[in-house]
C-alpha cells in the first residue's frame, strides 16, 4: 500500500517516525510532500528556544528511520 504524508511543518521532537525497518523494508511508495509557497516571505518559528525560518520545515530532534527497496 502506498502512503503519502502532506505537511507544511513536520516536527519529530520526542518521538520517532518510521517507514519500514532494516529487516522489513517498506516495499511500496512512501512520499513526504512538503507544502509552502515557493516565493513566500520566510515565516519565523521557535523550536526549543531556537529561531528557524523558511516556508517549509522538516525538523528532527527525535528519530527518523526510512528503509525501502
Amino acid at each position: 500500500m502506498n502512503i503519502t504524508l502532506h505537511a507544511k511543518y513536520l516536527y519529530v521532537q520526542a518521538g520517532e517516525l518510521h517507514i519500514g525497518n532494516k529487516t522489513n523494508p517498506y516495499n511500496a511508495t512512501a512520499d513526504i510532500i512538503m507544502h509552502g509557497e515557493r516565493n513566500a516571505t520566510e515565516e519565523l518559528a521557535w523550536y526549543n528556544g531556537a529561531l528557524d525560518k523558511g516556508n517549509k520545515k522538516f525538523i528532527n530532534v527525535g528519530k527518523v528511520h526510512m528503509f525501502g527497496k
